[in-house]
């Protein structure tokens, strides 16, 4: 069987058709939860590198101004960002830190206001 978090219930909801699965993410319900590999370049992740670890990202609807100014004031370290990337609705911004136990977090958001320069 195995621990809590290690992808049984994702398995079987793939399994069902109701979620699918590339070799580099899980699509659900428009959503996308990328597939960590291991030893791949440009690739920022939690702070121990582990093949097919899910890096979790929240889409903001306020604005990453509003978002900065409460992780600051959270004292939460922001590690990069913002940056354009590619989200599961298109281009996006975003901004990293790491939860305590040192996993990846993002916030993005897709609001065009949001962009900055490449």
């Amino acid at each position: 069987v195995g621990p809590s978090g290690f992808g049984k219930s994702t398995l079987l909801r793939i399994i069902a058709g109701l979620e699918s699965q590339s070799d580099r993410h899980i699509a659900i319900r428009g959503q996308k939860i990328n597939l960590r590999p291991v030893g791949a370049e440009n690739w920022i992740t939690g702070t121990a590198e582990v093949a097919g670890a899910g890096d979790l990202c929240f889409i903001a609807t306020g604005g990453l101004a509003a978002v900065r100014a409460h992780l600051d004031a959270a004292g939460v370290e922001v590690i990069l960002g913002p940056v354009t990337r590619t989200g599961a609705a298109g281009p996006m911004t975003s901004l990293y830190m790491r939860d305590p136990d040192g996993c990846l977090v993002e916030v993005a958001s897709y609001d065009p206001a949001d962009r900055v320069a490449d």
